[in-house]
Protein backbone atom coordinates (compact mmCIF):
# COMPACT_ATOMS: atom_id res chain seq x y z
CA UNK A 1 0.00 0.00 0.00
CA UNK A 2 2.74 2.26 0.71
CA UNK A 3 4.44 1.79 -2.59
CA UNK A 4 0.90 2.73 -4.27
CA UNK A 5 0.66 5.60 -2.47
CA UNK A 6 4.12 6.78 -3.50
CA UNK A 7 2.92 6.28 -6.96
CA UNK A 8 -0.33 8.48 -6.80
CA UNK A 9 1.55 11.03 -5.40
CA UNK A 10 4.67 10.87 -7.55
CA UNK A 11 2.62 10.06 -10.97
CA UNK A 12 -0.93 10.66 -10.42
CA UNK A 13 -1.18 13.69 -8.80
CA UNK A 14 1.38 16.10 -10.62
CA UNK A 15 3.42 18.23 -8.37
CA UNK A 16 1.82 21.66 -9.87
CA UNK A 17 -1.17 20.56 -8.15
CA UNK A 18 0.21 20.86 -4.32
CA UNK A 19 0.76 24.72 -5.58
CA UNK A 20 -3.50 24.90 -5.72
CA UNK A 21 -3.43 23.86 -2.05
CA UNK A 22 -2.33 27.78 -1.39
CA UNK A 23 -6.25 28.43 -2.57
CA UNK A 24 -6.33 27.98 1.39
CA UNK A 25 -5.22 31.99 1.24
CA UNK A 26 -8.24 33.05 -0.35
CA UNK A 27 -9.95 33.03 3.32
CA UNK A 28 -8.50 36.57 3.11
CA UNK A 29 -10.65 37.98 1.49
CA UNK A 30 -13.13 39.92 3.81
CA UNK A 31 -16.33 39.26 3.09
CA UNK A 32 -16.81 36.46 0.78
CA UNK A 33 -18.17 32.71 0.77
CA UNK A 34 -15.49 31.21 1.88
CA UNK A 35 -17.02 27.32 1.15
CA UNK A 36 -16.04 27.97 -2.49
CA UNK A 37 -12.17 28.62 -1.60
CA UNK A 38 -12.25 24.76 -0.64
CA UNK A 39 -14.58 24.33 -4.12
CA UNK A 40 -11.15 25.03 -6.35
CA UNK A 41 -9.35 21.98 -5.30
CA UNK A 42 -12.16 19.69 -6.81
CA UNK A 43 -12.05 21.89 -10.21
CA UNK A 44 -8.64 22.36 -10.27
CA UNK A 45 -6.78 19.27 -8.94
CA UNK A 46 -9.32 16.09 -8.96
CA UNK A 47 -11.12 16.96 -12.54
CA UNK A 48 -7.49 17.48 -13.80
CA UNK A 49 -5.90 14.72 -12.13
CA UNK A 50 -8.53 12.29 -13.40
CA UNK A 51 -8.95 13.52 -16.94
CA UNK A 52 -4.73 13.44 -17.53
CA UNK A 53 -4.78 9.69 -16.09
CA UNK A 54 -7.47 8.40 -18.46
CA UNK A 55 -5.31 10.28 -21.07
CA UNK A 56 -2.28 8.31 -20.20
CA UNK A 57 -4.08 5.25 -18.94
CA UNK A 58 -3.22 5.25 -15.52
CA UNK A 59 -5.78 3.21 -14.25
CA UNK A 60 -4.74 0.41 -16.84
CA UNK A 61 -1.23 0.47 -15.83
CA UNK A 62 -1.80 0.36 -12.57
CA UNK A 63 -4.38 -2.62 -12.97
CA UNK A 64 -0.78 -4.36 -14.71
CA UNK A 65 0.90 -4.17 -11.54
CA UNK A 66 1.19 -7.44 -9.26
CA UNK A 67 -1.42 -6.11 -6.95
CA UNK A 68 -4.85 -6.37 -6.45
CA UNK A 69 -8.26 -4.31 -8.10
CA UNK A 70 -9.36 -3.05 -4.19
CA UNK A 71 -5.81 -2.27 -3.56
CA UNK A 72 -5.24 0.30 -6.30
CA UNK A 73 -9.04 1.76 -5.39
CA UNK A 74 -7.78 2.29 -1.86
CA UNK A 75 -4.29 3.87 -2.89
CA UNK A 76 -6.53 6.46 -5.14
CA UNK A 77 -9.22 7.00 -2.04
CA UNK A 78 -6.30 7.35 0.73
CA UNK A 79 -4.39 9.64 -1.80
CA UNK A 80 -7.32 11.89 -2.70
CA UNK A 81 -8.37 12.38 1.06
CA UNK A 82 -4.81 13.05 2.17
CA UNK A 83 -5.42 15.48 -0.49
CA UNK A 84 -8.34 16.85 0.61
CA UNK A 85 -6.77 16.99 4.57
CA UNK A 86 -3.64 18.50 3.24
CA UNK A 87 -6.02 21.38 2.07
CA UNK A 88 -7.83 21.97 4.70
CA UNK A 89 -4.65 22.01 7.46
CA UNK A 90 -3.01 24.19 4.70
CA UNK A 91 -6.09 27.15 5.21
CA UNK A 92 -6.19 27.16 9.04
CA UNK A 93 -3.46 29.78 9.19
CA UNK A 94 -5.06 32.07 7.23
CA UNK A 95 -8.42 31.43 8.71
CA UNK A 96 -6.62 32.38 12.06
CA UNK A 97 -5.51 35.53 10.42
CA UNK A 98 -9.47 36.15 9.23
CA UNK A 99 -10.53 36.16 12.02
CA UNK A 100 -7.24 38.09 13.78
CA UNK A 101 -8.32 40.86 10.68
CA UNK A 102 -12.08 41.01 10.06
CA UNK A 103 -13.40 40.62 13.60
CA UNK A 104 -16.72 42.15 12.30
CA UNK A 105 -17.00 38.83 11.12
CA UNK A 106 -18.06 37.84 7.79
CA UNK A 107 -21.08 39.56 5.93
CA UNK A 108 -21.50 36.96 2.75
CA UNK A 109 -21.16 33.59 4.53
CA UNK A 110 -20.04 31.74 7.57
CA UNK A 111 -16.73 33.12 10.03
CA UNK A 112 -13.93 30.62 9.68
CA UNK A 113 -14.35 28.84 12.62
CA UNK A 114 -14.41 25.22 13.98
CA UNK A 115 -17.94 24.66 12.76
CA UNK A 116 -17.28 25.72 9.16
CA UNK A 117 -13.71 23.75 9.36
CA UNK A 118 -16.16 20.73 9.94
CA UNK A 119 -18.98 21.45 6.90
CA UNK A 120 -15.72 21.83 5.03
CA UNK A 121 -15.09 17.83 6.14
CA UNK A 122 -18.26 17.52 5.12
CA UNK A 123 -18.50 18.82 1.73
CA UNK A 124 -15.56 16.46 0.99
CA UNK A 125 -17.29 13.50 2.07
CA UNK A 126 -20.49 13.93 0.28
CA UNK A 127 -18.04 14.22 -3.19
CA UNK A 128 -15.40 11.45 -2.48
CA UNK A 129 -19.24 9.33 -1.87
CA UNK A 130 -20.66 10.73 -5.17
CA UNK A 131 -17.51 11.37 -7.61
CA UNK A 132 -15.53 8.34 -6.39
CA UNK A 133 -17.67 5.28 -6.97
CA UNK A 134 -18.96 6.78 -9.86
CA UNK A 135 -15.88 6.90 -11.44
CA UNK A 136 -15.10 3.41 -10.50
CA UNK A 137 -18.30 2.30 -12.15
CA UNK A 138 -16.52 2.23 -15.42
CA UNK A 139 -13.50 3.48 -14.46
CA UNK A 140 -12.94 5.55 -17.45
CA UNK A 141 -16.10 8.26 -17.26
CA UNK A 142 -15.22 11.41 -15.72
CA UNK A 143 -17.67 13.90 -16.29
CA UNK A 144 -20.77 12.73 -14.99
CA UNK A 145 -19.49 11.56 -11.62
CA UNK A 146 -17.74 15.25 -11.13
CA UNK A 147 -20.50 17.32 -12.19
CA UNK A 148 -22.64 15.23 -9.65
CA UNK A 149 -20.36 15.92 -6.94
CA UNK A 150 -20.15 19.10 -7.75
CA UNK A 151 -23.99 19.37 -7.50
CA UNK A 152 -24.28 17.96 -4.00
CA UNK A 153 -21.49 19.96 -2.23
CA UNK A 154 -23.34 23.09 -3.91
CA UNK A 155 -26.23 22.15 -2.50
CA UNK A 156 -25.11 21.00 0.98
CA UNK A 157 -23.29 24.46 0.96
CA UNK A 158 -26.22 26.65 0.36
CA UNK A 159 -28.18 25.03 2.48
CA UNK A 160 -25.76 24.85 5.09
CA UNK A 161 -24.78 29.11 4.46
CA UNK A 162 -28.86 29.95 4.33
CA UNK A 163 -29.59 28.26 7.68
CA UNK A 164 -27.13 29.47 9.63
CA UNK A 165 -27.37 32.79 8.18
CA UNK A 166 -30.82 32.63 8.38
CA UNK A 167 -32.00 30.98 12.00
CA UNK A 168 -31.36 33.40 14.92
CA UNK A 169 -30.24 30.13 17.17
CA UNK A 170 -28.05 28.24 14.31
CA UNK A 171 -26.07 31.96 13.76
CA UNK A 172 -25.55 32.32 17.12
CA UNK A 173 -24.23 28.82 18.14
CA UNK A 174 -22.15 28.72 15.04
CA UNK A 175 -21.43 31.50 13.70
CA UNK A 176 -19.19 33.33 16.52
CA UNK A 177 -15.77 33.82 17.02
CA UNK A 178 -14.00 33.57 20.23
CA UNK A 179 -13.68 30.48 22.91
CA UNK A 180 -16.88 31.05 24.23
CA UNK A 181 -18.66 29.66 21.08
CA UNK A 182 -16.38 26.44 21.54
CA UNK A 183 -18.86 24.56 23.08
CA UNK A 184 -21.55 24.84 19.77
CA UNK A 185 -18.85 24.52 17.49
CA UNK A 186 -16.39 21.68 18.71
CA UNK A 187 -19.17 19.16 18.15
CA UNK A 188 -19.72 20.32 14.50
CA UNK A 189 -16.28 19.86 13.97
CA UNK A 190 -15.98 16.24 15.58
CA UNK A 191 -19.26 15.27 13.80
CA UNK A 192 -17.32 17.00 10.67
CA UNK A 193 -14.50 14.52 11.09
CA UNK A 194 -16.59 11.59 11.43
CA UNK A 195 -18.58 11.80 8.54
CA UNK A 196 -15.46 12.78 6.21
CA UNK A 197 -14.32 9.02 7.38
CA UNK A 198 -17.53 7.42 7.26
CA UNK A 199 -18.22 8.79 3.72
CA UNK A 200 -14.80 8.10 2.59
CA UNK A 201 -15.03 4.82 3.60
CA UNK A 202 -17.91 4.15 2.20
CA UNK A 203 -16.70 5.61 -1.20
CA UNK A 204 -14.08 2.96 -0.71
CA UNK A 205 -16.09 0.00 -0.58
CA UNK A 206 -18.36 0.89 -3.14
CA UNK A 207 -15.72 1.89 -6.03
CA UNK A 208 -13.65 -1.13 -4.78
CA UNK A 209 -16.87 -3.21 -5.58
CA UNK A 210 -18.11 -1.85 -8.73
CA UNK A 211 -14.17 -2.12 -10.02
CA UNK A 212 -13.81 -6.06 -9.67
CA UNK A 213 -16.14 -6.30 -12.12
CA UNK A 214 -14.81 -3.67 -14.59
CA UNK A 215 -13.70 -5.15 -17.62
CA UNK A 216 -10.29 -3.25 -18.71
Amino acid sequence: MKNLLYKEFLLFFHPAFFLCLLFGALLLIPSWPYFIAFGYLLFMVFSNAFFIGRTNRDVLFTASLPVRKKDLVRARVYAVALFELLQVITAIPFAVINNAFYTEGNMAGMNTNFAFFGFVLVIYGLFNLVFLPGFYKTAYKIGVPMILGIIVDSVFALAVTAAVLGVPALNAALNGLGAANLPGQLPVLFAGIALFVLLTLVAYRVSAKRFETVDL
